[in-house]
């Protein structure tokens, strides 16, 4: 059988350890050019520029001592070869700053050197795949490898599915291929995209899988072997590791954000709390009879602070997994009117006319504490948002659910945020900065969820929002 070598092209080259500051990824990279012969014979050549890259993407410490002993078997053209991926790797590598970053990079280093069509899955909030990068090697080709991603990330039963959720990957030939095209929705696109060869590859961190690629090859003469298969799991189990320590950088920095930011929100009614303290001491405040008054704008920052406080805390529980319902009989009309009661304070502060349509509705078993959470949180939301214009909040019985809506007259919300602003950390693009640490409506779905139901929002850019809450009747809850 004939051997593939990996032979350099021809030019010149720095001293092999000119790039000192990418000595880390020689520990990775040095393998791949000492293969036993049987590996080098199943890889084809363009394989392997892009296997050292991607592999150069992971940072390895304290490897620079393992360094010495394998760069003097290395002949003059081989390290001139590794010299010339470093600086590939370190382009690469000098862009990525985020997750997001990463994967795309990911994407593109795979396509075309060891594949001609690629696609990255995450696991989305519901642990449904969610495609997060998509490569062809020819650009025309990729609006439909959207469409092949959009597919597969709907499906929850599907190959991708079973490997973000198992962390097992999967090899196919043509004549696996050829099967799958007649018996799965996919088969268009992979007939359409002349795939050959397919392999199924996660992106796992011990038990934990942050991710999925899917490497397809349409070469008539090339199919995926069981090499290239241990290759790539190696290598994205490597990759792997870069994206749990990107994504854990990016957490640190929201965390850190997030201490800021409620130490901001947390501060500014402790200071008016203070100042009207403060103001209600002095005797003309009491011989001008404005105590009263005083007292409720004190209730009022009192409010405020205990809502962020108890945010963080469904935070912090919902993070750790340790939140619990308390569930009991309630009568959601009810709490509704009770509620929109207790805001009409805030509601006047915020020149906004509050309106409540709770008629009888069929009591549920729900966590009233939580419930309570959940309608502050919009209520303030809209009070925000919706300042100076009148608010509505309903309760109804529809089929088997119980429907909250909560509707301002405000400034609306561009489309593209709509999902977005559900997220952690995330607030709604406004013209000037609103207070917030960004975690309401990430609570509010997240608690609804808790109780098996749904939230939706509907909004048009100055036209206001309706944020739509559904809640199970018992008899309805599987």
């Amino acid at each position: 059988m004939r051997r593939r070598t990996f032979m350099p092209r021809t030019g010149a080259g720095l001293p092999a350890y000119a790039l000192s500051g990418l000595l880390p990824f020689l520990a990775l990279v040095l393998p791949l050019l000492s293969l036993p012969s049987q590996y080098a014979d199943a890889l084809p050549l363009t394989f392997v520029p892009g296997l050292m890259i991607l592999g150069s993407l992971v940072v390895l410490h304290g490897a620079s001592a393992r360094l010495i002993a394998p760069a003097s078997s290395l002949s003059r053209h081989r390290v001139e070869r590794v010299e010339a991926l470093f600086t590939a790797a370190g382009r690469v590598l000098s862009s990525v700053q985020s997750p997001e970053m990463l994967t795309t990079a990911l994407s593109r280093i795979c396509v075309p050197e060891a594949a001609d069509a690629c696609l990255l899955f995450i696991p989305g909030e519901d642990g449904s795949p969610k495609a997060v990068a998509t490569a062809h090697a020819c650009v025309e080709l990729e609006p439909r490898l959207g469409d092949l991603a959009r597919l597969l990330s709907a499906s929850r039963e599907g190959r991708v599915a079973r490997a973000l959720s198992t962390g097992q990957g999967q090899r196919f030939d043509r004549g696996a291929l050829e099967r799958l095209s007649r018996e799965t929705p996919e088969g268009q696109f992979l007939r359409a995209f002349g795939v050959r060869s397919c392999l199924i590859v996660p992106l796992a961190v011990g038990p934990q899988v942050l991710g999925v690629l899917v490497l397809m090859s349409t070469h008539p003469r090339h199919s995926y072997s069981a090499v290239d298969q241990s290759f790539m799991e190696e290598l994205a189990g490597r990759a792997a590791l870069t994206l749990d320590n990107a994504r854990l950088r990016a957490e640190a920095q929201r965390t850190l954000e997030l201490i800021g930011v409620a130490a901001h929100d947390l501060g500014n009614p402790l200071f008016a709390l203070q100042l009207r303290l403060r103001r209600l001491r002095s005797p003309s405040a009491q011989a001008e009879g404005r105590l009263g008054e005083g007292l409720a704008h004190a209730e009022q920052e009192t409010r405020r602070l205990g809502q962020l406080v108890h945010n963080l805390l469904d935070l912090s529980q919902l993070g750790t997994g340790s939140l619990t319902l308390e569930p009991e009989p309630l009568d959601l009309s009810a709490l509704v009117r009770q509620l929109a009661e207790r805001h009409a304070d805030q509601a006047q502060a915020s020149g906004c006319t509050l309106t409540v349509d709770a008629g009888p509705s069929t009591p549920g078993h729900w966590d009233r504490l939580r419930l309570e959470r959940v309608l502050t949180n919009l209520l303030s939301n809209a009070f925000k948002f919706g300042r100076g214009a009148p608010v509505q909040v309903s309760v109804q019985d529809e089929a088997a659910h119980t429907v909250l809506r909560v509707k301002d007259h405000g400034i609306g919300i561009a489309p593209e945020a709509q999902q977005r602003i559900f997220g952690r950390f995330e607030r709604a693009p406004t013209p000037e900065r609103q207070a917030g640490v960004g975690l309401g409506l990430y609570i509010v779905r997240q608690l609804v969820h808790a109780h098996g139901g749904a939230i939706r929002v509907s909004s048009q850019p100055g036209q206001g929002t309706e944020f739509t809450v559904s809640l199970p009747h018992p008899s309805a809850r599987v």
